[in-house]
């Protein structure tokens, strides 16, 4: 996804109802599909009954740019993952760092977030 900032780069993994997942703390697409992320084993369990789109923060992993972690531009980042994907509406997973992602995107778009799952996360840091 091409941004004001650098790419975003993302992924989708997976097949069944689609579940949006912000990037945590730390993240990088390739450590994930190599088994070398820490939430790699729950989110390969995920994939084999929901669809994932996964992408990683800006300026980490396989996204170029500056690293920006302020809520409005990861809000901004994750519909932009959406809209690239032809994403209208999707379940939302914020684990960890991706949980105020998650809660934002829900509280001010309240249209395109159906469920939201909460794990190991917090309200704002």
């Amino acid at each position: 996804v091409e941004r004001p900032h650098g790419r975003l780069a993302w992924a989708r993994a997976g097949t069944g109802m689609l579940l949006l997942v912000p990037p945590a703390w730390l993240g990088h697409l390739g450590a994930m599909g190599a088994g070398l992320d820490p939430r790699a084993p729950l989110l390969a369990m995920l994939a084999a009954r929901h669809e994932l789109l996964l992408y990683d923060w800006r300026g980490m992993g396989l996204s170029t740019g500056a690293a920006d972690f302020t809520v409005d531009e990861a809000v901004e980042d994750a519909l932009a993952v959406m809209d690239a994907a032809g994403i209208a509406r999707a379940a939302v997973l914020g684990i960890s760092q991706g949980g105020p992602t998650a809660l934002a995107l829900a509280a001010r778009h309240p249209g395109r977030v159906s469920r939201l799952v909460l794990m190991g996360t917090f309200a704002s840091g």
